[in-house]
């Protein structure tokens, strides 16, 4: 996982296959907005 510092605040890059459960986990467990998350799964055809 990365933080990335942009124009915009910041930005939590991660890799690997915990994409959809990382934020499943962010919007249950902490209330964040499905509109703060974007996931761009490039793995999948």
């Amino acid at each position: 996982m990365e933080v990335i510092v942009c124009k915009k605040g910041q930005e939590v890059l991660v890799q690997g296959g915990v994409i959809e459960n990382l934020a499943k986990h962010l919007i249950e467990q902490y209330g964040i907005p499905k509109r703060y998350i974007e996931v761009l799964d490039k793995t999948r055809r």
